[in-house]
């Protein structure tokens, strides 16, 4: 299952969806995945300045017109909320210079410490969804070997 920026939330969703009706997703690959809809980590503000695609306002209006008074904390909506032994294998990756970098941090962190398996990366200098708004980039390319080689891995076991 794959997805980026407000898809890559969803792919989460659906991975742990999966696992709830006991047909766990293979891998997920978040590429800069909204995972918290009540946005609320710093690096909002921390990186307000350099990720002209995101800010709280814009994120926590998305998030309203989503849900319709639905729990933002529902952790079908808002994975970083979930018990992280729900989630399959992942491949995260982040740009360095975007606002959602906090929260997926704290994401990867959960499931570090919850012994899952995943690789996290983060690519200095980068915004947002950089692999598809930044192609000709050495740090696209890099992105894209990862997700060969995680889905590769998949593959063969």
């Amino acid at each position: 299952v794959g997805g980026d920026s407000a898809g890559g939330g969803l792919a989460a969703a659906l991975c742990l969806a999966a696992t709830q009706a006991g047909d766990p997703a293979a891998g997920a690959i978040l590429i800069s995945p909204m995972l918290d809809l009540t946005a609320s980590d710093p690096t909002y503000a921390d990186n307000a300045a350099c990720d002209t695609l995101f800010s709280r306002g814009t994120v926590l209006d998305a998030a309203g017109l989503y849900l319709q008074g639905h729990d933002v904390s529902d952790p079908l909506v808002s994975p970083l909320f979930a018990d992280p032994v729900q989630f399959s294998r992942a491949l995260v990756l982040v740009g360095g210079k975007e606002v959602l970098l906090g929260e997926v941090l704290a994401f990867s962190r959960k499931l570090a410490l919850a012994g899952r398996d995943v690789t996290l990366h983060v690519a200095g200098g980068m915004g947002h969804v950089w692999p598809m708004m930044s192609p000709d980039t050495a740090e696209a390319a890099e992105a894209l070997d990862m997700i060969a080689g995680f889905v590769a891995a998949i593959q063969h076991g």
